[in-house]
């Protein structure tokens, strides 16, 4: 039987000011950064004053954050990286599914690195709302292991990743991903973001099908893109929002891709990431009733969850089934048998 921790009762018994947030913040994906978006203010509410993050493009931060007075830390100074480990009393990885099957090299690197400031530092080592998975490959299975070894106490989110770092480590808790907290954060003034976003796209006065796109790897069997375009062409009334979850110019053939659709499409409305990540959250929320989305991003999928958009449940990964399961979401598609098919009873389903 499980343990469970959520985060705001590990946030009543530890102080986690004079902390280092690690993550994979920075590289212009809406799931990561709403993570931290989320974590920032969440420290912020308990009054954190000396806090610093790894953040890959610091120049960009004020694009998709709220400056809260906290400090970023270029991830492409090793130097900087090492002096605030050596300074911070605490590191923090702040969410996200860093062992799946999106693992790389650099989640590999933190791993190693958290191992080496617990058993050579002392450093206390805190793993919140993070997933594992067996989708990972070889190096997910180490970067998880030393991870997992250095942690003071680890929040998992799903329950596949409670089974598995509890193996690894005793001190482990299931817990909810962090952006399940949202609804708690409307306090955070967006309004003017949303306004411009919602100016951009123009008015929702009708059923509208929210459709994002996203990167795979090669070794990633997946029918996504073909079956979307097949849809898109079989109807081309329906009104429709294609979005990219990262910005433009980090995945340059995505958007192209939506922006083809656009230009054969007029009535197509297409939109990158260059926003807040809670922006989504109220604009999902705001106009619930019009929309439907379809797309595999886990974050995405949980956004619209919290805002009540129904989703078409497709899953390319065991972090995604596991987010339905715990949405109550029986019905699952894997992302390499999706059909138009699919796509087509869920838009056209209780209409």
């Amino acid at each position: 039987m499980s343990r469970e921790k959520q985060l705001s009762q590990l946030l009543a018994e530890t102080s986690f000011d004079d902390s280092f947030i690690m993550g994979y913040y920075g590289g212009g994906n809406f799931g990561d950064e709403l993570l931290f978006e989320v974590l920032q203010h969440t420290f912020r509410q308990q009054g954190y004053e000396n806090i610093s993050f790894l953040y890959q493009k610091p120049d960009e931060y004020s694009r998709f954050h709220h400056d809260l007075g906290y400090e970023p830390v270029d991830s492409a100074s090793k130097i900087d990286v090492l002096k605030t480990v050596w300074r911070q009393r605490t590191l923090v990885i702040g969410g996200g599914g860093l062992w799946g099957l999106d693992v790389n090299v650099n989640v590999v690197l933190m791993s190693i690195m958290l191992f080496i400031a617990r058993t050579f530092l002392g450093k206390d080592v805190y793993l919140l709302g993070v997933g594992y998975y067996g989708s990972t490959g070889w190096l997910g299975h180490i970067g998880a292991w030393l991870a997992g070894k250095s942690a003071t106490q680890i929040l998992a989110r799903d329950k596949e990743s409670y089974q598995r770092f509890s193996k690894i480590n005793p001190r482990t808790y299931l817990c909810d991903d962090m952006a399940f907290s949202l609804p708690k954060l409307d306090h955070i003034d967006v309004d003017n973001e949303l306004r411009v976003l919602e100016e951009r796209l123009g008015p929702i006065d009708k059923p509208t099908i929210f459709i994002s796109v996203r990167r795979f790897k090669p070794h990633q069997p997946n029918a996504y893109q073909t079956a979307i375009a097949t849809w898109l062409a079989n109807n081309p009334d329906q009104p429709v929002i294609m979005a990219l979850m990262e910005p433009r110019s980090v995945d340059p053939e995505g958007f192209a891709f939506i922006k083809g659709w656009q230009n054969r499409r007029p009535g197509v409305k297409v939109m990158d990431f260059d926003y807040n990540p809670i922006v989504l959250y109220r604009f999902f929320k705001r106009h619930h009733a019009f929309l439907k989305y379809v797309g595999p991003q886990f974050h995405v999928l949980l956004v619209a969850h919290l805002a009540g958009v129904p989703s078409l449940p497709i899953v390319y990964d065991n972090k995604v089934s596991e987010l339905l399961n715990r949405i109550g979401q029986k019905r699952q598609i894997a992302l390499s048998d999706l059909a138009v098919t699919d796509i087509q009873q869920f838009i056209t389903a209780a209409e």
